[in-house]
This record gives structure tokens, C-alpha cells and sequence, in this order.
């Protein structure tokens, strides 16, 4: 069994509501199970950042609290529109704490991290899977003529890849660094 379908089983995605959606029931019960999966892994990486942004410490305080902050309310907005369209489609959407620990495909994030170059690296991470999931279920959905999901999953993959540029450009001054001291630039 796959992560996916272990997530999916953990969430017991079984049971999809009557809808008028003309969708083909196979196309919806795909697109559902994709979403449920996807709403608990974007919350989960919402939460961290929220974490992160109460708890980063150090010189660079300010910065990464308020680009964690933005990251967290982003990433919600997205949850939001996953989870509206599971329901459109005849879905369950669930997005409790239980829910969404059962539902997630990250590993759980650290309680005791303070220092804002391990947030960024942990949130990298997360913001990583989340696109590769976000443009994998996007492109499997692609044939099912459900273009009104793979359009929401494109638009938070979008938001997605953007936050964790901005992310690891807080980096990019030590690779600077790095190419300087070794010549390259």
C-alpha cells in the first residue's frame, strides 16, 4: 500500500455524498481522495509554519516571523479551497487535529526548534512535498475531465513553489557566499 493510499485509508474516504455534479462518479471519487489527502498535508504545513512563526528566535527575527506568518495564512487559504471543492464534489472534508494527523503524509514537526535557519530547513521540506503532491495529483487527475480541480491544485502548487523560494532564499546569501570563496562569481 502507498502513502497515499495508507493516508486515505487512515482517513476512511470511502463515502461520497449525492451531488448534481455531472462528474463521472469514478472522476469525483478520485478527485475526493486526492483532496482529503491534500487538505490534511497543506493544514499540516500550515500549522508548522504557524509554529515556526511563534517560535523562531535570533537576529533574523522579524523577517522570518512575519514570512511565516504569510506562509501559514497562505497555505490555510489553499486548505480552504481543496476542502470546498471535495465538498462540491461530494467529498467529506475533514480537518480536525485528529484528522489531519492521520491524514498527512509529513512526518511531525519538531516541538523544540527556535533557531530560524532550522525553520527554514523544516519548512523547505514540507513546502517540497506538498508541491510534488499538489502537481502529481494535478497531473493523474489531468485525464478525468475534472479541469475545475486541476486548476485549484495548479493555483495552490503555484503559491506553494513561491513560498519556498521565498524560503530558501533566506539561504541563498551563505551559497553566495560559498561560490565567492571558491571562485565561481
Amino acid at each position: 500500500m502507498s502513502t497515499r493510499e495508507s493516508k486515505l485509508h487512515a482517513l476512511n474516504v470511502a463515502q461520497v455524498r449525492r451531488t448534481h455534479n455531472d462528474l463521472a462518479p469514478a472522476a469525483r471519487q478520485s478527485a475526493i481522495e486526492y483532496l482529503e489527502c491534500l487538505v490534511a498535508t497543506a493544514a499540516d504545513v500550515s500549522m508548522a509554519a504557524r509554529q515556526a512563526h511563534w517560535n523562531v528566535r535570533g537576529p533574523a527575527f522579524l523577517p522570518l516571523h512575519e514570512m511565516f506568518g504569510e506562509i501559514a495564512d497562505k497555505i490555510l487559504h489553499h486548505v480552504d479551497e481543496l476542502a470546498e471543492r471535495s465538498a462540491a464534489l461530494g467529498g467529506i472534508p475533514r480537518c480536525s487535529a485528529q484528522s489531519v494527523a492521520a491524514g498527512s503524509v509529513l512526518k511531525p514537526y519538531p516541538n523544540f526548534c527556535f533557531d530560524g535557519a532550522e525553520h527554514i530547513e523544516q519548512l523547505s521540506q514540507r513546502l517540497a512535498v506538498l508541491s510534488t503532491a499538489l502537481r502529481q495529483a494535478s497531473v493523474d487527475l489531468e485525464g478525468s475531465r475534472d479541469p475545475v480541480t486541476a486548476h485549484i491544485m495548479v493555483e495552490a502548487c503555484a503559491t506553494v513553489e513561491h513560498m519556498l523560494w521565498k524560503l530558501e532564499s533566506h539561504l541563498a546569501v551563505d551559497d553566495d557566499d560559498r561560490i565567492r570563496k571558491a571562485g565561481g562569481a
